[in-house]
């Protein structure tokens, strides 16, 4: 896996949940390649093939096959911080899976979590960072079951999954996946994901904080900046953008008092990289039309009002010159 990593709120946790159980620190991480030290920092790394080793370590010491399941479940709130506050604050159940979705690769780099909605249902797939479905049955698990806890929390009722589909086989002589999930479980599937209705775009959350969640994803965009590698100033102005084409302002004054410089001075850097602020602008429309063109049922309408075109007319032109089909027509090529 090289370079590919998690936090290290993962391994704290199941370390502690594993004490509880009677075991010892030093028991726990034998052999794993983690140290006590390493779990202990508060922005700590650590490498996905160790986190691999130290859950195939506290499965075999308890015998217990569903213990990804068990400790996902008693995690409390709170504990994956920035996920968790974005997750609980956003004014909707679709869009704090959306968030997650976005901001899933500050906490874990080796797999990609992806939010779409497609007909009359919603998916939140797990994914190998390479594309292929093969994971590790326990961190599909271990994912899964954060989600589905706090989904219910923001949401309760409106947040019930219709079924929750796993790449993997079924495991010899397990016959409580549905009791553990509390919906039905299917294995042997293409995606290893949680398929919600369609109506959780309207969950609406009852501790939604359209402020706090602003200042919270502004902070989170310029996480993923610096996470990227990719530390210039371009990186920089792109998550700006992507951030303020959500509030209307979108505007090199508007994106220069946003990061503190003055209008004159960020178009001088801007250009020192052989790009222009209309370049950027259409760099980040495009990617987020491409995005929000996945959800067959949104308007177009609705897409150039939130990529602040004038109106359908001028946002299919656009995206004719970005990709050289239509709208309707790059719909068409989607599964």
């Amino acid at each position: 896996m090289g370079s590919e990593t998690i936090t290290a709120i993962t391994p704290r946790i199941v370390v502690e949940e594993c004490r509880q159980r009677g075991w010892t620190e030093r028991h726990l991480l034998a052999g794993t390649g983690i140290s006590p030290a390493a779990i202990r920092q508060p922005a700590g790394k650590i490498s996905i093939d160790a986190m691999y080793g130290l859950w195939e370590r506290v499965i075999q010491l308890t015998a217990n096959p569903m213990l990804a399941v068990e400790i996902a479940k008693a995690v409390p709130f709170g504990t994956y911080k920035l996920m968790d506050y974005l997750f609980a604050v956003s004014s909707s159940m679709a869009e704090a899976l959306e968030r997650s979705a976005r901001f899933f690769c500050l906490f874990n780099n080796a797999f990609a979590l992806r939010f779409r909605l497609h007909r009359d249902a919603a998916y939140l797939e797990l994914h190998n960072a390479s594309g292929n479905q093969d994971l590790p049955r326990v961190y599909v698990e271990y994912v899964l079951t954060n989600y589905l806890v706090r989904s219910r929390m923001i949401a309760g009722d409106k947040a019930s999954p219709i079924e929750v589909h796993a790449a993997y086989a079924r495991p010899g002589a397990m016959r409580n996946y549905e009791k553990y999930f509390g919906v039905p479980f299917r294995f042997n599937c293409a995606v290893n994901r949680i398929v919600f209705p369609r109506c959780i775009k309207s969950a609406l959350n009852q501790w939604s904080d359209p402020e706090l969640c602003e200042i919270l994803e502004s902070h989170a965009e310029r996480k993923l900046c610096l996470s990227s590698g990719e530390k210039n100033v371009v990186a920089e102005i792109r998550g700006a953008i992507a951030h303020s084409l959500k509030t209307g302002h979108v505007s090199l004054g508007h994106i220069s008092r946003q990061l503190a410089k003055s209008s004159r001075g960020l178009q001088r850097e801007i250009h020192s990289y052989g790009a222009s602020f209309s370049e950027l602008l259409d760099d980040v429309r495009r990617d987020h039309a491409i995005s929000l063109l996945s959800d067959r049922e949104m308007p177009l309408s609705e897409i150039a009002s939130r990529l602040q075109f004038s109106g359908s007319s001028a946002f299919c032109r656009a995206f004719q010159r970005w990709t050289g089909n239509s709208p309707h027509k790059y719909r068409t090529t989607l599964n």
